[in-house]
């Protein structure tokens, strides 16, 4: 169930006053507090935003980003990509429609966009499926990346420095 808007505020106000607290007992550092209060203000803020959106809006997302899941099973990703982005024209908070975006992205080989709507993702909706799946996204393009990198390190490595041999003069 949703919370209405004076809770939403009572709860920030609540946090905010148990960082203080924290604070002036030395439990919490200043910037861990600070942290924490931003964190609460962002999630308010998100609560703030969803509120200004109306049910028509988040349908239209839907209905487009349902078109754009077709055309990417279709393997039409420039379609896909165009039908993400005017559902995140619809209703930016929408999750599901960065995540797909980021994956038609990197089906078309943009890697460095792809990743960014995938960041992207986890901040429009921070507590969905959405943004799990992209942080999952995320974590193996980081992954192979330094696999990558690795390889071309040692592939750069010299042979003769690998193994040199020990004289016996010594």
């Amino acid at each position: 169930m949703r919370k209405n808007l004076a809770s939403s505020v009572k709860s920030y106000a609540k946090n905010l006053g148990i960082h203080f607290k924290r604070v002036i007992l030395r439990q919490e550092s200043a910037h861990a507090a600070l942290g924490g209060a931003a964190r609460d203000a962002r999630k308010l803020g998100h609560t703030l935003t969803k509120r200004g959106k109306t049910r028509a809006y988040r349908g239209r997302a839907i209905a487009r980003a349902k078109q754009g899941r077709e055309a990417y099973n279709a393997k039409d990703y420039p379609k896909a990509e165009k039908l993400f982005r005017r559902a995140l024209r619809a209703d930016d908070h929408y999750g599901l429609a960065y995540l797909y975006l980021g994956n038609a992205l990197y089906k078309q080989e943009r890697l460095r966009e792809a990743m960014m709507v995938w960041d992207m993702t986890i901040g429009a909706d921070p507590g969905s499926d959405a943004a799990v799946k992209a942080r999952r996204k995320l974590q193996r393009v980081h992954g192979r990346r330094e696999a990558v990198l690795r390889e071309l390190a040692n592939r750069l490595q010299p042979e003769n420095q690998a193994a040199e041999p020990v004289s016996d003069d010594e």
